[in-house]
C-alpha cells in the first residue's frame, strides 16, 4: 500500500509505527481477531523490530491487541459482550466527562470545543471513507483530551478514555457504513 512506504520513509520510530498499526486497526485494515508477528509485520512494512515491538506493546495497552505468544499478537476480537460493555461504560461515563468538561471549560476551551463540533460535523455530512473516519477519530480524541484537560481531572480522564477501546473508533468502520450522512450526528453538538 501506498500509506505504507510513506510510513516507512517519514520515520521509522515506535511513535510512528504505533500511529500506522493503531489507524489501521481502526480503519480495519487488520480486522479483529487477525494474528501478527513481530517480524513478519517488521518485513511487510520494511520496518525495525524494536519500533513494531514496541508499537505493539503500546497496542497491548491500549486494549487493542492481545498478546498470544512472545512475539506474536492479535488484534483484539469484538464480541457482543466487550461491545455491550463498551457502551455501559460509556454510558455512565461520557456524559458526565462532557458535563464536567464543558461546565469547567475557559473561554477559550470553548472556544475551540466549538471549532471541533464544527470540524467533526463537517466530516460526518459526507462520504466516510477510510481518511474520513481517521479524521474524525482524530477530531473525538483532541475534543476528549480538551474537554479532561478542561475538567480539570485531565490525568484520570484521558487514562479512563484512552482505556477504552480505542475510544470506540474501532466500531466506525462497520456502524458508518451502515448509514447516511443525513442520520449521523455528533451528540456533543
Amino acid at each position: 500500500m501506498a500509506d505504507t512506504r510513506a510510513w516507512a520513509t517519514e520515520a521509522r520510530s515506535s511513535e510512528a509505527v504505533y500511529r500506522m498499526l493503531r489507524n489501521r486497526i481502526m480503519t480495519c485494515e487488520l480486522v479483529p481477531g487477525q494474528l501478527l508477528t513481530e517480524r513478519t509485520s517488521a518485513v511487510q512494512w520494511g520496518l525495525g523490530l524494536p519500533p513494531v515491538r514496541d508499537a505493539l506493546t503500546r497496542l497491548v495497552g491500549d486494549g487493542l491487541v492481545q498478546v498470544v505468544s512472545p512475539n506474536a499478537y492479535r488484534i483484539t476480537p469484538l464480541t457482543l459482550k466487550s461491545v455491550n460493555d463498551l457502551f455501559t461504560v460509556w454510558a455512565l461515563f461520557g456524559p458526565e466527562m462532557a458535563a464536567l468538561g464543558t461546565s469547567r471549560a475557559d473561554p477559550e476551551q470553548a472556544g475551540r470545543l466549538r471549532q471541533l463540533m464544527v470540524d467533526g460535523n463537517a466530516v460526518l455530512a459526507g462520504p466516510l471513507d477510510r481518511d474520513q473516519v481517521l479524521r474524525f477519530i482524530h477530531i473525538t480524541e483532541r475534543t476528549f483530551d480538551l474537554v479532561a484537560s478542561a475538567s480539570l481531572n485531565d490525568r484520570l480522564l484521558i487514562e479512563v478514555y484512552r482505556r477504552s477501546p480505542a475510544s470506540c473508533g474501532v466500531f466506525w468502520p462497520w456502524s458508518s457504513s451502515r448509514q447516511t450522512a443525513s442520520t449521523r450526528s455528533w451528540p456533543l453538538a
